[in-house]
C-alpha cells in the first residue's frame, strides 16, 4: 500500500498530508495555486472551517467545509480548530479529485470509527418495560422465543438484548427480518 494510504474497513483512504503532498507536486505555490482556509462560526465547544483549493487566476476549484466538536475526542480538547482546518483541506482537494477512491479523508474515517466504538462501547442501559414488552411482542410476532434470541446474541459475542440499546435492538430485529432464521436461533436456545 502507498505511503498516506490507509485501508480501513476495506477500503482505501488517503490522508489529508498525502492529498496536499499530491497536490503541491503538479500545483506549486510559486505557480499561483492555493489553498486558503476560513472560519465559518466558532464558540468554546464547536467550530465550523471551510477550506478553498484557488488557481493561478484567483477562481476558487475547490471547497470543502468541516465542523468540529471539543468533546468529541482527545486531541479536539487542545485542538479542535486545527483538527478542523485539517478537514475541511481534505475535502477541498478531495473536490478538486485528490482523494483516491474515497471522499473522505483517513484522518475523517478513523475518527468517525472511533466514535463507533464509544458508542458501541457506552455502558448498556437497563431497558424500560415498555422497550421490553414492545421487543418482545416484535420476536413473537416472527415466531421467536426471547430466550433463544439471548442466547444466540450471547453465542454470537454480543449481550443479551435487555442490556443492549434500543439502536442495537433495532439492528436484531432488521437482522431476524431478513429471512427464516429460526434454525440458527433454535439451534442456540437447545
Amino acid at each position: 500500500m502507498p505511503d498516506g494510504v490507509i485501508n480501513i474497513r476495506g477500503k482505501e483512504y488517503s490522508t489529508v498530508s498525502k492529498r496536499v503532498n499530491d497536490f503541491r507536486e503538479s500545483h506549486s505555490i510559486d505557480e499561483g495555486w492555493g489553498i486558503c482556509t476560513e472560519i465559518v462560526s466558532i464558540t468554546e465547544d464547536e467550530c465550523v472551517v471551510m477550506a478553498h483549493v484557488i488557481d493561478p487566476a484567483g477562481r476558487v476549484v475547490g471547497c470543502g467545509f468541516a465542523q468540529e466538536s471539543r468533546a468529541s475526542s482527545k486531541i479536539n480538547k487542545t485542538s479542535m480548530l486545527e483538527n478542523g482546518e485539517t478537514s475541511a483541506i481534505g475535502r477541498a482537494l478531495a473536490s478538486c479529485g485528490y482523494g483516491g477512491t474515497q471522499y473522505a479523508s483517513a484522518n475523517e474515517v478513523q475518527i468517525a470509527v472511533a466514535r463507533q466504538e464509544q458508542e458501541e462501547a457506552k455502558p448498556a442501559h437497563r431497558w424500560s418495560e415498555r422497550e421490553r414488552q414492545a421487543f418482545c411482542a416484535a420476536l413473537t410476532e416472527r415466531g421467536y422465543r426471547y430466550g433463544a434470541v439471548a442466547e444466540w446474541c450471547e453465542r454470537m459475542g454480543k449481550p443479551r438484548p435487555s442490556a443492549m440499546t434500543a439502536a442495537r435492538r433495532e439492528k436484531v430485529l432488521t437482522y431476524l427480518r431478513g429471512g427464516d432464521r429460526h434454525a440458527e436461533i433454535e439451534k442456540a436456545g437447545t
